[in-house]
């Protein structure tokens, strides 16, 4: 790409998030509707803006309109893998809704290799182990939780029912 090319490409995707700031009141509660339009209508214009994807998910997830919601969570991961709330989103989705704990699983463990303290993909990946049958695995994940934040009411819980 030459330079020319890298500077058009920088300031189309500032005009996207100067455009998008405007459109973050919307997601508030009572707004849904309207915040899901919006997105839509940004979405036409930036494709490739993968906050809008992941809000939008997160809508479509409110609304119930889970084919959606699970394209959306997907196309922001693919647009930004390096970001841990798209991609604990997705995973969060993947195996509460779809209830594909092999396929959440990688998406975790990517969280947790940029941020080996993230107690709440540690917690979730102790749930996978737990729902895979996997006892002492999951025991670890709570145990790891213990040692990063030993009041986690949570952890503590998951161990006692272990017992």
């Amino acid at each position: 790409m030459s330079d020319k090319e890298s500077g058009i490409s920088q300031n189309f995707h500032s005009n996207a998030e100067q455009e998008y700031k405007l459109l973050e009141s919307s997601l508030v509660s009572g707004r849904e509707l309207e915040a899901e339009q919006q997105r839509l209508l940004f979405l036409e214009k930036f494709p490739d803006f993968a906050l809008a994807h992941n809000d939008l998910g997160v809508i479509s997830h409110k609304f119930e309109k889970f084919e959606n919601a699970g394209g959306c969570y997907r196309e922001a991961v693919r647009l930004a893998p390096d970001n841990s709330t798209f991609r604990k989103n997705l995973a969060d989705f993947v195996y509460v809704i779809e209830h594909q704990p092999e396929e959440a699983m990688p998406h975790y463990l990517e969280v947790i290799k940029s941020n080996p303290k993230d107690t709440e993909a540690l917690m979730m990946i102790g749930s996978l182990c737990l729902s895979l049958e996997s006892k002492e695995e999951a025991r670890n994940f709570f145990n790891l939780v213990l040692s990063i934040e030993p009041l986690n009411i949570d952890a503590k819980q998951a161990l006692k029912d272990l017992s």
